[in-house]
């Protein structure tokens, strides 16, 4: 699954040093997500070959509203060749999307004093709060989630592309 292409998603260094960015890192994830959605939902069409009613079948069967991540996992895990890694970039990318998309974002600053009482640098970051596996909420920098968003989506877009091909090769 190794892929050496830059990622499609790239921050600079300042992107997040406006609070006022998060609503356009919101929707990048979200449309980044729903593009990957949109790939997963390719190699199930394609292993399965519905031979009718083809656009229906993308847009009911496989609506998220029908059929959500969770369960298409599972379809995934049942076609032969489609690789756990995957399987496991998927489940921590809609998790990632979900922490994004369903909390607020609140700038945190971290100021350094010196000894004089005069303040050397302020340092901003973004948290928000989400519920890890334990059950427990906890705090998460905004850019951390979004650079591991980014490196995820780097791997797994290529890989949902290059498997797709596969399945219309055999």
């Amino acid at each position: 699954m190794e892929n050496k292409l830059e990622p499609r998603l790239k921050r600079t260094k300042d992107k997040f040093q406006a609070f006022s960015d998060y609503p356009l890192v919101v929707g990048t994830i979200l449309e980044e997500y729903n593009q990957i959605e949109k790939k997963i939902d390719q190699v199930i069409i394609t292993y399965f070959k519905p031979s009718q009613n083809i656009d229906l079948f993308e847009k009911v069967m496989l609506n998220s509203s029908v059929l959500g991540i969770g369960q298409k996992c599972k379809i995934l895990a049942n076609i032969k060749g489609f690789d756990n890694r995957a399987l496991d970039n998927i489940r921590r990318i809609s998790s990632i999307r979900n922490g994004i998309a369903h909390s607020n974002a609140t700038p945190v600053f971290y100021i350094n004093v010196n000894s004089e009482m005069r303040v050397e640098k302020v340092n901003q970051v973004n948290t928000i709060s989400v519920m890890n596996s334990n059950g427990k909420v906890v705090e998460r920098q905004l850019e951390i989630m979004y650079d591991e968003f980014a490196s995820i989506e780097h791997e797994l877009s290529p890989y949902l592309s290059s498997f797709v091909k596969k399945l219309k090769s055999n």
